[in-house]
């Protein structure tokens, strides 16, 4: 079920993505940037906010919808690794060049 919010801006004159992540740091700014490009940041009208460099000039308030987050599709890969060192609290490998370390 995703979650509503109704935030209050104040006045920052700072980008509303920004404005966002500070207001309410447990999502991303990334997060907030993709919400605001889905028209999912709207205005006391039920106006979309689609305008991620927006600045706060006046408090406004806004509702944001935050739909659930989709379940990831990352799969884990058997990769032969060539380790130098391994003990209980640490390991050392020699990463092939072109290895993603991370999606």
């Amino acid at each position: 079920m995703p979650e509503i919010l109704t935030i209050t801006l104040p006045v920052t004159k700072k980008r509303l993505d920004k404005t966002l992540a500070d207001l309410h740091p447990e999502h991303s700014r990334t997060r907030w940037l993709a919400l605001i490009k889905e028209g999912q940041i709207v205005d006391e009208q039920g106006n979309p906010l689609t305008q991620p460099s927006l600045k706060i000039t006046e408090e406004k308030t806004v509702t944001a919808t935050i739909p659930d987050p989709e379940p990831s599709h990352i799969e884990p890969e058997s990769i032969p690794l060539d380790i130098l060192f391994e003990d209980e609290h640490l390991i050392v490998l020699n990463k092939n060049a072109g290895l993603t370390v991370h999606p």
